[in-house]
């Protein structure tokens, strides 16, 4: 095995023809599906909870505006009592809620059909073999090095980003984590 400088393959590296497998926008759009329906469910289950009675039409609201949310309120709380209803208004994004407005705009299914996939070659040291590696950690291409075909590997990775420029997985996480923060805040009105 040799090592040698690694030198300008980052200009040579085309994300034009990586493309994200069709199944990443899939799954990111049911993972927001799921996240925005256990709001969904702890409305109907607090307007049980509070009204004695299930209510049809319940939702979690997600709006912008104090008018919007009253509106929505008596569309989608119906059975709630007032400190719940007050309780979810302060989830709103006018009220400075950002994960909500998140979840808003990711749980459109449109939102994520374009991902972005972005590239980083971490600089360092490039390993060479006249005949491929047994055990390799990450790619191996072949190429010509000072006229002898050789295998090489160097560091690289690839993020998927949403349109925004916002990292997927670090996204979801923070929904996720949120949410469950929510749901364990109402925990203990469900005795």
């Amino acid at each position: 095995m040799h090592e040698g400088r690694f030198l300008g393959a980052a200009s040579r590296l085309d994300l034009d023809t990586i493309h994200t497998p069709l199944i990443f926008p899939v799954v990111i759009g049911e993972v927001c599906y799921h996240l925005r329906s256990a709001l969904d469910y702890l409305v109907y289950e607090l307007a049980i909870n509070d009204s004695g009675k299930a209510q049809e039409h319940t939702q979690f609201p997600i709006v912008d505006s104090p008018n919007e949310f009253g509106g929505a309120a008596n569309r989608n709380l119906r059975g709630l009592n007032a400190a719940h209803i007050a309780t979810i208004e302060r989830l709103q994004p006018y009220n400075g809620c950002e994960w909500t407005k998140i979840l808003r705009g990711l749980s459109n299914r449109d939102k994520h059909r374009h991902l972005t996939l972005t590239a980083s070659l971490t600089m360092g040291h490039v390993q060479f073999w006249p005949t491929p590696p047994i055990v390799s950690q990450g790619p191996v291409r072949r190429a010509r090095f000072r006229g002898i075909e050789v295998y090489v590997q160097y560091p690289f990775s690839i993020s998927v980003l949403f349109k925004d420029g916002g990292p997927v997985v670090k996204t979801l996480r923070v929904l996720q984590a949120e949410i469950a923060s929510t749901l364990e805040a109402f925990k203990p009105e469900f005795k």
